[in-house]
């Protein structure tokens, strides 16, 4: 029919995206945002920390940003929560989880462990932890 209006799911469109494990305080350069998601991981503890105990920043083109630390158990869970409530939940039919790559050699990890043994592991755990927000949520992507 000319002019009717059909949902996505009806069009067959599929919406890709994209997540990483990085998150930046964007606080100021965007006005409208829903959620700081930085603010909440820093606030509870959920990033990657430097030598000094404090989020590790890490430059990434014209802004910095830190790992969420997929050694804390309670980091692992709520970054699980944000794919299971922002990409599983709005309708995304996949994503690409990638630049899991980025963990420092002397970044300090929630679980003790040496960050240059661990480095390579780190990909590893965000794929999984995609994997799990996936089952969890009974997707099919």
């Amino acid at each position: 029919m000319i002019g009717e209006q059909l949902e996505p799911e009806e069009k067959n469109i599929k919406l890709m995206t994209y997540i990483n494990p990085f998150l930046c305080d964007d606080a100021a350069q965007k006005k409208d945002h829903r959620r700081n998601l930085f603010e909440e991981a820093a606030r509870s503890g959920y990033l990657v920390k430097n030598q000094d105990g404090e989020p590790y920043k890490i430059t990434i083109s014209s802004f910095s940003a830190a790992l969420v630390d997929l050694t804390n158990p309670e980091a692992w869970n709520w970054i699980k929560g944000i794919i299971k409530e922002e990409l599983v939940s709005n309708g995304t039919s996949g994503w690409m989880a990638y630049f899991a790559e980025g963990l420092h050699y002397d970044a300090m990890l929630f679980s003790g462990s040496d960050s240059k043994s661990y480095h390579d592991h780190y990909a590893e755990e965000w794929t999984r932890v995609n994997r799990e927000a996936i089952s969890e949520a009974g997707a099919k992507i």
